[in-house]
């Protein structure tokens, strides 16, 4: 499962960070160069996350937790193939601990994309 730019645009913005939109201007000598329409940000050699890393699976983890929303991820991810996750009869969550490995992709870092993808499936989701 790929993710795509429109993917890593969703993911970048929900962090908090910016998804430059660069624009060319001028400097006072004419030559041209690159900045972002968004924050002002000199585009040269500025990277974009690629959302394939576990500094980047922490910091999507670490924004769903400050803006309250790591227990209503958690209800979406429940029946996801390889989710041990299960609301009992009064509505609390269980997680079985195997979920977080599958969450996190402790055992298998290569499918760390798989899991942004869902992220930003669920963004997208909830409005």
């Amino acid at each position: 499962m790929q993710l795509t730019d429109d993917d890593r645009k969703l993911l970048t913005e929900y962090i908090g960070e910016c998804f430059h939109n660069p624009s060319i201007a001028k400097d006072s000598l004419g030559y041209s160069f690159a900045l972002c329409e968004k924050c002002g940000a000199n585009r040269s050699g500025v990277t974009f996350r690629p959302f394939t890393t576990p500094a980047d699976l922490h910091a999507v983890y670490s924004a769903m937790v400050e803006k309250g929303e790591w227990e209503r991820f958690l209800n979406y991810c429940e029946g996801k193939p390889g989710s041990y996750i299960y609301l009992d009869d009064y509505g609390h969550i269980h997680i079985q601990p195997q979920t977080f490995a599958w969450l996190f992709c402790l055992a298998c870092p290569e499918q760390i994309p798989e899991r942004m993808k869902m992220v930003a499936e669920w963004i997208r989701e909830r409005g």
